[in-house]
């Protein structure tokens, strides 16, 4: 069966996705869970490797006992991998600065 199956080249993409979530504590208060999506929605804006046929995609996602789920989604082209990972790195620590910053809490 696989080799009957289509296969994709990953190395002729046209982008390189990120899905990944972040988890603030589960008693964050609803003004800054918002405020947080706010921070990342922003970060993501315009940001180099972004196309505007594939923006990115920043939504709550779970409620739970230990933590606020959010999902983050987003395409980066050209699909170079160590510029690729330079951006998320650089991402990363501007999410993080900006929540320490406004007090908003990882779980």
């Amino acid at each position: 069966d696989l080799a009957n199956s289509d296969s994709e080249n990953i190395s002729r993409r046209a982008h390189l996705r990120r899905s990944d979530t972040i988890r603030l504590k589960s008693d964050t208060p609803l003004e800054k869970i918002q405020q947080a999506l706010e921070i990342v929605r922003a970060a993501l804006q315009d940001q180099e490797g972004s196309d505007p046929n594939k923006p990115p995609a920043v939504h709550l996602t779970a409620i739970g006992p230990d933590a606020v789920t959010l999902a983050m989604t987003y395409w980066f082209h050209p699909p170079d991998t160590a510029k690729f990972a330079a951006f998320n790195e650089r991402l990363n620590l501007t999410l993080l600065k900006q929540f320490q910053a406004a007090g908003i809490p990882l779980a």
